[in-house]
């Protein structure tokens, strides 16, 4: 199940999308510091993938170091692998909605369409 957002009358879900067939981008990771604060977080995805079903599961873990006080968050979950014509077919047969846009990771100007290798495919639809 995607996160939703709903803004006024858009709504905004995002999920993760294989940037290849042959070699999909499977983990990835960051840090940001603010004074004292490091956090670092990492992400990975497709493991134990169910071929069939589509789900697979994701791994998330979060570090935050603050004056030498470390505290570790760690998360895993099922989720479920969810193709552009897959998602285009299921809002136009619910019939409630209609696309206004999808883009790449939360960036606006970046539409998936042009994105070379998009992993988080975020949409953007309006109640009709």
């Amino acid at each position: 199940v995607a996160r939703a957002v709903r803004r006024g009358g858009l709504y905004v879900f995002d999920r993760y999308m294989a940037s290849s067939w042959t070699n999909p981008a499977r983990s990835w990771s960051w840090s940001r510091r603010r004074g004292r604060l490091i956090v670092r977080a990492s992400f990975s995805a497709l493991h134990d993938v169910n071929p069939v079903s589509q789900v697979f599961r994701e791994r998330m873990t979060l570090e935050a170091v603050e004056n030498g006080t470390r505290r570790v968050y760690r998360q895993t979950h099922l989720s479920r692998m969810v193709f552009p014509q897959e998602l285009r077919a299921l809002v136009e047969l619910a019939g409630d909605f209609e696309f206004v846009q999808w883009v790449y990771g939360f960036k606006p100007h970046q539409v998936r369409e042009r994105s070379r290798h998009p992993l988080l495919m975020v949409v953007v639809l309006r109640r009709k």
